[in-house]
């Protein structure tokens, strides 16, 4: 459930990027509304009419015209990477093999590469691949 106080809030002051945290759904739907008022400004276009920010239902409250996104604000704000040791602790290094054992790993990466490089000359084999994934480069 969404809090729309929290928005309006992260909307009008929002908290500095702090790339140690994940932000909340309702900071990123701040931001994209941020964005959405900037970009209206940018082309020319005026926030007032188009019931964009505080023109707007979702950050300016009742009685201003409806706020529509056509997409998931969560999904489409622009994050910035998550640190890398996040993601380097003990279950991260190990070396996990499928049920079929390395063959089936192989296999999996053939097909990963076959349905998102197909057509592309020189397709890497699932062994090839697997040696480009852990290559130091």
């Amino acid at each position: 459930m969404i809090d729309y106080d929290l928005v309006r809030a992260y909307y009008f002051d929002p908290p500095p990027r702090d790339p140690e945290r994940v932000p909340s759904d309702e900071e990123l739907i701040a931001r994209y509304e941020r964005r959405r008022v900037e970009d209206c400004i940018r082309r020319g276009g005026d926030p007032a009419p188009e019931g964009l920010g505080p023109h707007g239902s979702m950050i300016g409250g009742p009685g201003k015209p409806t706020t529509v996104h056509y997409c998931r604000a969560e999904r489409t704000t622009p994050l910035d990477p998550l640190p890398l040791h996040w993601w380097d602790y003990p279950r991260a290094r190990m070396r996990i093999l499928p049920p079929g054992g390395q063959q089936a790993a192989h296999d999996f990466l053939a097909d990963l590469s076959g349905l998102h490089l197909a057509g592309i000359a020189n397709r890497p084999s699932g062994p090839a691949l697997s040696r480009l994934f852990r290559a130091a480069r």
